[in-house]
């Protein structure tokens, strides 16, 4: 590389100023952009980690600890006790089904 600077005389020649200037403000913009990516990166992972720790806390603590009242055994199962809803709706579609059996008698007997 020296040989080809010696041939050339780059060595005794002075780097044109515009020529400098222009390599150290590429230079400093790739700095910059360097440190930009880089705050990027490290706010997108503490970002990320603070998220994880926020939802670990939420699911894996008990709910006594954010006021909310546990649901004991007896109130589950009553959660779970369907037969007053099924006890009702049957009784709606029998009351349903006995008034449309009266309907088609009488237009049959009307027409």
């Amino acid at each position: 590389m020296s040989r080809i600077f010696r041939a050339h005389g780059l060595w005794e020649r002075e780097v044109p100023e515009e020529l400098d200037r222009r390599v150290l403000m590429a230079a400093a913009l790739s700095a910059a952009r360097r440190r930009r990516n880089r705050r990027l990166v490290w706010g997108g992972a503490i970002s990320g980690m603070a998220a994880a720790v926020a939802l670990a806390a939420l699911t894996l603590l008990p709910a006594a600890h954010f006021g909310e009242k546990r649901a004991t055994e007896r109130e589950l199962l009553e959660l779970s006790d369907w037969s007053s809803l099924e006890q009702e709706g049957f009784n709606l579609s029998s009351q349903l089904n006995c008034g449309w059996q009266d309907e088609p008698d009488d237009r049959v007997s009307r027409g």
